[in-house]
């Protein structure tokens, strides 16, 4: 169809070549030879910072599966985050209501008991301002717009989960809001 000539096209406007090798019974190779991009000094230099992914913020971080939650917790605290654990939706809350600085959420979307939408909900009325981060092994579950910072989608990478977790904080560098003292 058309993918052969657009890749074609594509190389020719590059000022490189095709070349394209057939036999019947062992299929179709195609070399593509492109010239060599000249890099200006000031491009290499330009280059961008990498993220520093550690941090000291406590975060709460809401899982039932122990070996998922073990892990998200390991992962942080070797980047030196503080870890609250919550073994469920209903836990987490209880932590989060006890009043220490929290500057972020992390919760599972499917949980027993408080599910992670309404811990999200439930979470954001006691700590608004707060962020907070859905995971979710189902990529089909619907998710209220405007809830959450980020969805991070199971099974999660170390990488994935810094770099997520880092830029919401960095977006967010004020405290964290308390809670009020009766």
């Amino acid at each position: 169809g058309l993918g052969l000539s657009t890749v074609y096209g594509i190389v020719k406007q590059s000022g490189g070549a095709i070349f394209v090798y057939s036999e019947p019974g062992y299929g179709t190779a195609f070399k593509i030879l492109l010239p060599a991009a000249e890099a200006s000094p000031a491009d290499t230099c330009a280059a961008e910072k990498p993220l520093a992914l550690s941090g000291n913020e406590t975060i709460l971080l809401a899982e039932d599966e122990e070996g998922v939650r073990k892990f998200i917790r390991d992962v942080l605290c070797a980047e030196g985050y503080r870890v609250v654990e919550g073994v469920n939706g209903r836990h987490a809350l209880e932590c989060a209501a006890k009043g220490e600085p929290i500057h972020l959420l992390i919760t599972d979307l499917v949980m027993p008991e408080t599910g992670g939408m309404e811990l999200a909900r439930r979470f954001s009325e006691l700590r608004p301002g707060t962020p907070i981060v859905l995971m979710s092994g189902y990529s089909d579950r619907a998710i209220s717009p405007g809830l959450a910072e980020a969805v991070i989608e199971k099974p999660l990478t170390p990488g994935a989960l810094l770099r997520t977790v880092r830029e919401i904080l960095n977006k967010r560098q004020s405290p964290p809001p308390s809670l009020p003292t009766k």
